[in-house]
């Protein structure tokens, strides 16, 4: 079951990124605008400032904002059903 979870995630190109002064004076803003947890903000900031096409999470608050963000596709993952 591992193994097949590690051969699904391992198809993705995931975008790893340093939480630096500006991502988290973006982040201050979203938390301000969207009433974000710090750690939510400062996700949905890396996903716009790394222009990242997709931003997928099963987290409500990040889900209820995404399309508040220009350029941030915020989306729930599909999980293929060998896995479950």
């Amino acid at each position: 079951m591992v193994g097949k979870a590690i051969e699904y995630l391992e198809q993705f190109d995931f975008l790893f990124v340093e939480l630096d002064e500006y991502v988290a004076e973006i982040a201050s803003g979203y938390i301000s605008s969207f009433h974000l947890t710090g750690i939510d903000a400062s996700i949905l900031a890396s996903a716009s400032i790394y222009e990242a096409r997709h931003l997928c999470t099963t987290d409500t608050q990040l889900l209820n904002v995404g399309d508040k963000v220009p350029g941030v596709s915020v989306e729930r993952p599909s999980y293929p059903s060998t896995i479950l």
